[in-house]
């Protein structure tokens, strides 16, 4: 009998015969690996290409990492991951108003924060008929309907006649071969995006940490390559560490500042992955400056409109952003950040359930969505969408989230001042 295709182990080898020899797993078309010049030389970068058949054309997603594989992956990845939030057509949504049943999460909880909107998209209200999704709630197995607006940012349409709709509420997307992978690589996600936006709005310093043998080797090779490299704890209520790191452009010829963030279960591997982010951007905004040949006026500009992260990024490649940022590193020595006790990774889905745990210690509400396109499925694959409603998202531009409570209450939990009382930063963020 022959083994069912979702038990064969992804691998580069598997991978590369289904492109080149069968054809037989859906939409993967081309990959290509990448020479990475110069500074950047320790990387490996990977662009793949996904046919979305919808549309008659082709998703790029690009991928990197310090290993060819962890690269190779990464771009597979990201390339289902988007071709899943475009193709939500075959995951049988519902239409129907909210009714304030027990098993609809109120559209209300996904708006939070937004005082008001000057952009062409229309803002949810309860006369409002809505596409449906069904996801779970994570900490009690109950099945729920989500609004497909949080989920699905580019789809073509929110509603039943055609409107697109604006969510404001953090998600955090994810594939792996293990569904529980999947939703704890979202879970962290949203964690760490929340922290960095509390912490920018608030104009708050990231805290000094010791760094373990491993993230200290990494980061004295990428100060080798003409960087000047930073990397702090930011503070959150929910105990999970969270590190931000910074690469500073010493030569002239890279983007003048680039970031990388990460949340993980230790504050090792929670900074080792920042840092590997942080050159990975540096290295994409690097590649864009030089063929874009944008000026920093108009990268300005963009975020007068509704960009993307990757434009806030993009404009804290020139050095004249550079200072607007440099608070992140500021903090006194004597200011500490305390983590919640790991969990035993040893024990099936222990971490899982130690983010959860986290989670629930904050009292929010954990869901996630399989949002798994038939071609990722086919692969053995799942793509997980996460949503917790109130966690505070990227913000895109002028669409901000102050008025969103968890910019106070986090303040409040942890003793620190708050932009409520002397004003939020007015500065687009430089995340990627």
């Amino acid at each position: 009998m022959a083994q069912p295709l979702q038990d064969i182990p992804l691998s580069y080898s598997c991978l590369h015969l289904a492109l080149h020899k069968s054809h037989r797993f859906g939409p993967l078309t081309r990959y290509s690996f990448h020479r990475v010049p110069g500074n950047f030389g320790m990387l490996h970068a990977v662009t793949a290409s996904v046919r979305d058949i919808s549309q008659q054309k082709e998703i790029v997603a690009a991928g990197g990492g310090l290993t060819k594989n962890r690269a190779f992956f990464a771009a597979i990845g990201e390339a289902l991951e988007r071709l899943s939030l475009r193709q939500h057509h075959y995951l049988g949504l519902t239409a129907g108003r909210y009714t304030g049943k027990d098993c609809e999460l109120d559209p209300n909880l996904l708006l939070q924060g937004i005082d008001e909107l000057t952009f062409p998209l229309v803002r949810w209200h309860e006369e409002m008929e809505i596409l449906w999704h069904h996801g779970t709630e994570l900490a009690c197995g109950k099945l729920c309907l989500i609004p497909a607006f949080s989920l699905f940012p580019n789809a073509a349409a929110h509603t039943p006649d055609g409107k697109l709709l604006y969510a404001n509420t953090s998600t955090g997307t994810a594939t792996s071969r293990e569904k529980n992978a999947a939703i704890l690589s979202g879970i962290y996600e949203v964690i760490e995006r929340d922290a960095f936006v509390v912490h920018w709005e608030n104009r708050w310093a990231g805290i000094k940490k010791p760094l373990d043998s491993k993230s200290i080797a990494l980061l004295r090779q990428i100060e080798s390559r003409g960087f000047d490299v930073s990397v702090v704890a930011l503070s959150t209520d929910t105990g999970v560490p969270v590190a931000l790191a910074a690469i500073a452009d010493k030569t002239g010829y890279q983007a003048a500042i680039s970031f990388g963030a990460a949340a993980r279960a230790t504050w090792e591997e929670a900074s080792f992955r920042a840092l590997e982010e942080a050159l990975l951007t540096s290295f994409w905004i690097s590649t864009r400056l030089y063929v874009d040949g944008t000026s920093y006026k108009e990268a300005q500009d963009r975020m007068t409109l509704l960009p993307e992260p990757s434009d806030h990024a993009y404009l804290y490649g020139f050095p004249q952003a550079t200072e607007k940022c440099r608070f992140l590193f500021e903090a006194p020595k004597e200011d500490d950040v305390r983590f919640a006790n790991p969990p035993d990774k040893s024990v099936s889905n222990a971490e899982l359930e130690w983010a959860l745990e986290r989670l629930g210690s904050v009292r929010a509400i954990c869901i996630y969505a399989d949002i798994t396109h038939p071609s990722a499925a086919a692969l053995g694959l799942y793509v997980i969408r996460v949503v917790i409603p109130g966690f505070l998202p990227l913000t895109r531009g002028n669409v901000r989230s102050i008025l969103n409570p968890r910019l106070v209450t986090i303040a409040d939990a942890l003793g620190r001042a708050h932009g409520k009382d002397f004003g939020f930063n007015p500065d687009p963020h430089p995340f990627p």
